[in-house]
């Protein structure tokens, strides 16, 4: 089995032990079409996506082409390959333009392949800074080791 794992020099990417090819973003952009370069794989990971949230909000043409943009462009390319797409949590009630570019992605994903995962996912900072946490908050977030363990199963 093939896989191509784009994002592999992000969070999650770094952590992901699955056999994958894994180019560098020099060589295979997202949000530039011609330089994806088709291969026979297998299945996508797609874990590429621009995250730097607060920036987002004033960087809003660079969010949108990276996390929608460059999704279409991967669907594009391998129309017929199983699609594992990560995604956010707050991508089912989109609170901030980030969310808002990672849930049209999603559904992208859900319009462009009819083989799909779409993982909705939060990263917890390890270690925890702060000395209590809320008992009553609305996440299933976890460490990015716990999630990549997960997935790469």
């Amino acid at each position: 089995m093939r896989v191509l794992l784009t994002g592999a020099t992000g969070l999650l990417g770094r952590h992901l032990k699955l056999q994958a090819d894994r180019p560098a973003h020099k060589e295979f952009d997202i949000t530039d079409p011609v330089s994806i370069k088709e291969g026979l794989y297998s299945l996508i990971v797609h874990a590429a996506a621009y995250t730097n949230v607060q920036k987002a909000e004033q960087d809003k043409l660079d969010c949108l082409y990276t996390n929608v943009t460059g999704t279409l462009n991967l669907l594009n390319a391998f129309p017929n390959t199983p699609f594992v797409y990560i995604s956010s949590e707050y991508a089912h009630n989109p609170v901030n333009f980030y969310s808002l570019t990672k849930s049209m992605a999603e559904q992208l994903v859900t319009y462009h392949t009819a083989t799909y995962l779409i993982i909705r996912t939060l990263f917890k900072p390890n270690p925890w800074p702060y000395e209590y946490a809320f008992r009553d908050q609305h996440t299933l977030g976890d460490y990015v080791d716990v999630i990549a363990e997960k997935i790469d199963k």
